[in-house]
């Protein structure tokens, strides 16, 4: 199959290339070209065709989606970054979707597009008040979820062959840089906060199968981990901190009160129709305790240090006020 990626070369994209190339589809890869996926890019030289270009730019988007059958559009901006630039996040994610669509009408036959939404659609009260299925009532609480339901109610319109997959925390071995304002905002949430994991990779896997799996055309399917992957916003992070070899964290005293809009998703019919889920917490947590084996006999004396670090982002523990929005601690900012 011919299979487009937008954002290809960000990690989720990348790792979309990864499972495609195994599953042995023809990939074209479009992206900024910038540094950053220049180096990427060069993981897949010889391997897939790369079309450089903006999302924004309807020139660029028709050259990459010319001759494809699926379309995986996982460009996008995130938070923080939505959040503190919420213009040109609408610009790239809803205003980039809305041309991409409009291109894929125009193409002889119109690609299917597989959209990686977010879990994130849910408010925070009704996240943590039940089990989310694909029928439980949406609405954009940020920038970041506002986008994602927009853009799913423009796919659900526009007569293509689509795929909406509402995404749960997404988490691997690569541990990103994280922002300071991230960890500010994990530590305003109250520790037994719901969280589905789902290893990135698996994330990755859903969506390639989702472009050629005809029965899934047409659904909003929930893309988590399962049952064992429901935890709490206290054990992602004892996971976390296993995999940084720190111990005694005062987790009763660190977090605040806040509820977040992640969940516990029923995945039942995701997995029947995709087939992705291949990790549970214990071997994500194996996967990041194996990236940093060799800084063990470091990290066992630097620990301290880390600890101390990571508290100092911490409102509660400190007893300041509370700040249980992303717009809130960028106000702080301002």
């Amino acid at each position: 199959m011919r299979i487009l990626i937008t954002g290809a070369f960000g990690n989720l994209g990348a790792l979309a290339i990864d499972e495609a190339l195994q599953q042995g589809h023809q990939i074209r890869a479009f992206d900024l070209d910038t540094p950053k996926g220049r180096k990427v890019a060069k993981r897949f030289a010889g391997k897939i065709d790369v079309v450089w270009g903006d999302i924004r730019d309807r020139a660029s988007v028709a050259r990459a989606v010319s001759g494809q059958e699926a379309v995986l559009h996982t460009a996008a901006l995130l938070p923080p970054i939505s959040e503190r630039f919420p213009e040109r996040a609408r610009e790239v994610n809803v205003e980039g979707t809305k041309q991409l669509l409009d291109v894929l009408r125009e193409q002889p036959v119109p690609p299917t597009i597989v959209y990686p939404s977010s879990v994130t659609v849910y408010t925070p009260d009704v996240a943590q008040s039940q089990i989310v299925h694909a029928q439980t009532p949406t609405q954009g609480t940020d920038v970041y979820s506002s986008s994602k339901v927009e853009c799913e109610a423009m796919i659900r319109e526009s007569t293509l062959p689509y795929v909406i997959c509402r995404v749960g925390v997404a988490v691997d071995e690569q541990l990103q840089k994280v922002e300071p304002i991230v960890l500010r905002m994990m530590f305003e949430v109250r520790p037994d906060n719901r969280m589905e994991l789902v290893y990135s990779r698996d994330v990755a896997l859903a969506l390639v199968n989702a472009a050629h799996t005809p029965a899934a055309l047409g659904k909003v399917l929930l893309i988590g981990g399962g049952k064992e992957c429901q935890v709490t916003q206290a054990d992602l992070f004892k996971l976390l901190l296993e995999a940084l070899s720190i111990r005694n964290f005062p987790f009763a005293r660190a977090f605040g009160k806040a509820n977040y809009y992640t969940a516990w998703m029923d995945t039942a019919e995701s997995q029947a129709l995709l087939q992705y889920q291949r990790h549970t917490p214990k071997q994500i947590g194996e996967a990041m305790l194996k990236r940093f084996r060799m800084l063990a006999p470091l990290l066992f004396f630097v620990s301290p240090l880390v600890k101390r670090y990571l508290l100092q982002f911490s409102g509660p523990y400190h007893n300041r006020p509370p700040r249980p929005t992303f717009k809130s601690l960028l106000d702080d900012e301002r």
